[in-house]
Formats: C-alpha cells, sequence, structure tokens
C-alpha cells in the first residue's frame, strides 16, 4: 500500500481512482465492508483503490470538548488499512487551517488534482469542509463537473435495544440488485424480495438469503406451532426452506418468471456484478435528482438526500406542467411508463433507475422532458 501524506501532485499519475474518506478509526467491520466496495469498484475498471483519512480525529480540531477517544494511532491505522488490501492511502494533516478549507477546494485539490477520481464512495450522511457544509448532495453536483460519480452506501445497523436474540429482516424488493450490500457482514439475517423490480422479472416468486439463526429460527416456530396454529402450505416457511434445499419451489412459478430473473442475474455478474449495478443505478437516479434540483418547475419528492432511493426516483411537477398530459405525450412517443404513485394525488412523475436502463437513455428522458415543458 502507497502512503502519500497531504499530496500536491498526482498520488497515481495517469490512472483513475475509486476513492473512499472518512477518520477510519479501528478498521472495524463496517469499514472494512466500504473497503471491500471500492476495491471491487476499482478492480472493474483498472483503476486504483484509495482511502482517504486524517491524522488526527477532525473533531479533535473542531470540538475537542466532545471528540471520541481513539481506538487506534495514525501508524496502527495504517497497518490495519494496509491489511484491507487498499492500493493508497492518503493522510490529510487535519489542523486549524485543514479545519477552515471549503468542501469545493478540498475536492477539487485532493479527489480531482491529486487522485483523479472516478468514483468517491462515502456513508449517506458523510460531511467535510469548514462548518461541515460538504454532504454528498455537493459531492454528487461537483462531481458531474469534475466527471466522478459518488455511490452513498449504507451500512445495516440492528436497531438500539433490541436483545441479541432478535433477528434483522430486510424487505429488498425494490432496491434488491441495486444496491451493493453485504448482509453477513452488516449484521442482517434476512434479506427477501420479488425479482419483478430490478432483476426486470414478474411478479408470483420470492426469493430470500438466510443466516443459519433465520433459518434455524424459522424451522423452530413451525415445529413449536405457537397456540397450536395451523400454517398453510403455501405460507410455510420451513417448507420452503426445505424445497428451495432441494432446488424446487412450494408452487409451479411461471416459467416466464425464473427465466427473466435468472437472465438478468447472469447479465449482471458477466457486467460486473452487484458494485457494477449499483454505480449504474447511482448514475441514473443522480442525474435524474441533478436534473429536478436544477429545475424551475422540477422537484424530488423526497427532498433529504440521505433517503433518496438510487432505484426509483419520484419528481414534483409545477402546476404548469399536468404530469398527466407529460405522461401521455411521452407514452404517444414511445416513451412509457412514467406515471407517478395514484395513491398520493400528487402531480409528479415516477423513473425507474435500474440496471436494465443505460444511464445515457435517463439523459435522453430528461432532454425529452425539457423540450416538452417548453412547448406544453
Amino acid at each position: 500500500m502507497r502512503v502519500v501524506n497531504d499530496p500536491s501532485a498526482p498520488v497515481f499519475p495517469g490512472r483513475r481512482s475509486v476513492v473512499t474518506i472518512g477518520s477510519y478509526d479501528g478498521v472495524h467491520l463496517g469499514h472494512q465492508v466500504v473497503i471491500d466496495h471500492v476495491r471491487r469498484l476499482a478492480e472493474q475498471t483498472e483503476a486504483r483503490s484509495v482511502v482517504v483519512t486524517f491524522d488526527r480525529h477532525p473533531a479533535s480540531v473542531v470540538r475537542p470538548e466532545s471528540a471520541p477517544e481513539l481506538l487506534t494511532d495514525a501508524d496502527q491505522r495504517l497497518e490495519l488499512l494496509a491489511a484491507t488490501g487498499v492500493d493508497g492511502t492518503v493522510v490529510i494533516t487535519f489542523d486549524e487551517r485543514q479545519s477552515l478549507e471549503d468542501p469545493e477546494s478540498f475536492i477539487e485539490r485532493v479527489l480531482v488534482d491529486a487522485l483523479a477520481a472516478e468514483v468517491v464512495v462515502v456513508g449517506s450522511d458523510f460531511h467535510f469542509g469548514h462548518h461541515r457544509r460538504g454532504n454528498v448532495e455537493l459531492l454528487s453536483r461537483l462531481g458531474e463537473s469534475f466527471d466522478f460519480v459518488v455511490t452513498p452506501v449504507e451500512l445495516l445497523a440492528r436497531p438500539d435495544g433490541v436483545d441479541g436474540g432478535a433477528l434483522v429482516l430486510v424487505d429488498a424488493t425494490s432496491a434488491a440488485g441495486g444496491i451493493d450490500v453485504d448482509i453477513a457482514a452488516e449484521g442482517g439475517d434476512v434479506y427477501y424480495f420479488a425479482p419483478q423490480k430490478v432483476l426486470a422479472s414478474d411478479g408470483g416468486l420470492w426469493l430470500a438469503a438466510m443466516s443459519p439463526a433465520a433459518l434455524e429460527r424459522a424451522n423452530r416456530v413451525t415445529a413449536d406451532r405457537p397456540g397450536g396454529r395451523w400454517i398453510p402450505s403455501f405460507l410455510n416457511l420451513a417448507k420452503a426452506i426445505d424445497e428451495s434445499a432441494k432446488n424446487q419451489t412450494v408452487n409451479t412459478p411461471a416459467l416466464a418468471t425464473v427465466l427473466l430473473a435468472a437472465e438478468q442475474v447472469d447479465w449482471v455478474l458477466g457486467s460486473g456484478g452487484l458494485a457494477w449495478a449499483a454505480k449504474r443505478c447511482a448514475e441514473s437516479s443522480g442525474h435524474l435528482y441533478r436534473w429536478a434540483d436544477s429545475s424551475d418547475y422540477a422537484q424530488p419528492f423526497v427532498t433529504k438526500t440521505d433517503e433518496r432511493s438510487p432505484v426509483t426516483v419520484t419528481i414534483d411537477l409545477a402546476d404548469r406542467l399536468d404530469a398527466d398530459v407529460l405522461c401521455g405525450v411521452l407514452r404517444a412517443n414511445g416513451i412509457v411508463d412514467l406515471e407517478g404513485y395514484r395513491k398520493l394525488g400528487r402531480n409528479q412523475i415516477r423513473v425507474a433507475t435500474f440496471p436494465a436502463t443505460p444511464p445515457s437513455d435517463v439523459e435522453a428522458l430528461t432532454a425529452c422532458i425539457d423540450y416538452l415543458a417548453e412547448r406544453l
């Protein structure tokens, strides 16, 4: 691993980088998940994987009275980072002068000039720069100018106060296949979804990844039959697990459902896997959010950037542009399925940014909408 302190020249001349930024004190399991994600993204594009960190915790300078006690010193942290297999670590001296640097200056000086970043991976609540003004939204906006993509990562966590015997279940139907997640490393027990969203298949089938604890619990609950209750065969989770182990299903699904899901999985794996799919979704959804944020007649329905979906983007439209009329004209010209949530009753459109849709198509879509907005 190459270590560079306060770089003033390109760290890897002639090479792009996939970068993550943070204090990385202790390089705990959650940190390792993020770094592994960075390494996999870098391998796909033959870029360098880089961690940008600081010689001390930034809080020790900006709010010393509440700064956390560190788990590792600088040397120990570098040893732990080297063990992750990352290509390089950039160490920024975080003194009072550094605490005053604007986020825009930091991005250009470190991410662009020193690292030629092509992807930046940070937590969804990441903040940086003077007064913590920099965030994922600012990174994404400047990334469009400096030719890098931002991929916020979400780490699963057991809710506070939940006992160790509880299970964490994630309903991932809308997102599965469009976000990069390591369930085992992040504390999840069941990750379940239907394949009709990101996998571009049909309904009528569900898939689940289950931990050993979840498998044991399902079998125990079924065997105990609390209250002597009857469990219909098609709702019997233990039976579904048993059939799955035999490469069978409880009922007979439509062959098209299985075929479409399998084809999509093979395509994603052949294109670079889950990390590739997540990056592609982030590019498409990021373009839509930036377009809406800068528009005078559109705005994202979800205002908090850390709560926005990377696979389904909902945009509110100004009253002067009727969403139903817009969708009707688009549909008449072969651009379909942009209608908003019917139950909300809002003047809005909803766009799926699944891996099967090229980011260039999403860019073409916003150009079409802008064209129609001037004429409707």
